[in-house]
């Protein structure tokens, strides 16, 4: 699944920082598989490839579940050590 974004010039205008900080980001996206780019003409669109974010996510639900779990069980420590 993609979804097409504006060019970076647009990107920059909404994100805060320079030209140059968004095209080296999404140079690093592009490496990383997660954007897909298309020129068109002088402008060059990017899509998100949501779908390669799949294994960050589970990553990030299973580290959520464990600290979750360790937090449990220190508050239950903590209120028999009162």
């Amino acid at each position: 699944m993609s979804r097409w974004r504006p060019d970076s010039g647009g990107l920059t205008l909404h994100a805060g920082v320079s030209q140059p900080a968004v095209s080296k980001h999404l140079g690093v996206l592009k490496r990383a598989g997660l954007v897909h780019f298309r020129q068109q003409g002088r402008q060059t669109h990017y899509s998100a490839q949501i779908d390669r974010l799949a294994p960050l996510n589970d990553w990030t639900r299973e580290m959520t579940g464990f600290w979750e779990n360790r937090i449990d069980q220190l508050e239950d420590l903590l209120q028999r050590m009162d």
